[in-house]
């Protein structure tokens, strides 16, 4: 199988690193939380025509192999690692945004990750103000997405007819 994941890019591997660290931040591997991890690199690093069953279980090897090198070099030196890869407050952002979702893909937020969000909001650089404008610009879409007009379309800007 040809590596679909270029983890010579020290950007690639980062943030599979810290996708390994998010899935493993409450002691159990979810297939959900592998599932999004998967949709999710493909979309970062434009892999779309890739087959979902290789990449599935590459994604998978890649964050066993990370799993197990966290038991040796411990989390938090893991953590800094790989959040010195990103430069920009950006690239930052992103990331945070990323592992954010992938904690709470199975439905509910445990408190080890909660701490581990916490962590790498500390050490991505990131205030908890930044963190809070960026749940409500993510809320604010998706209210838009899912909002229906309750109006009666006289006078009104929904542009629904």
């Amino acid at each position: 199988m040809s590596e679909l994941i270029d983890l010579s890019n020290p950007k690639e591997a980062a943030v599979l690193d810290l996708l390994a660290l998010a899935i493993a931040a409450d002691g159990h591997v979810d297939t959900s939380e592998i599932m999004f991890a998967t949709d999710r690199i493909k979309v970062l690093l434009g892999l779309n025509e890739a087959n979902d069953g290789d990449l599935v279980r590459e994604i998978g090897a890649k964050i066993g192999e990370c799993i197990q090198r966290l038991k040796t070099d411990g989390t938090e030196f893991f953590m800094q690692c790989a959040v010195a890869n990103f430069e920009t407050a950006e690239e930052r952002e992103m990331v945070f945004a990323l592992c954010a979702a992938l904690v709470c893909v199975d439905g509910h937020l445990a408190p080890d990750e909660a701490e581990f969000l916490t962590q790498l909001r500390v050490l991505l650089g990131m205030s908890e103000a930044q963190v809070l404008c960026g749940v409500v610009g993510l809320a604010t879409q998706l209210a838009q997405q899912n909002a229906g007009c309750c109006c009666d379309h006289e006078g009104c800007d929904c542009q629904k007819d």
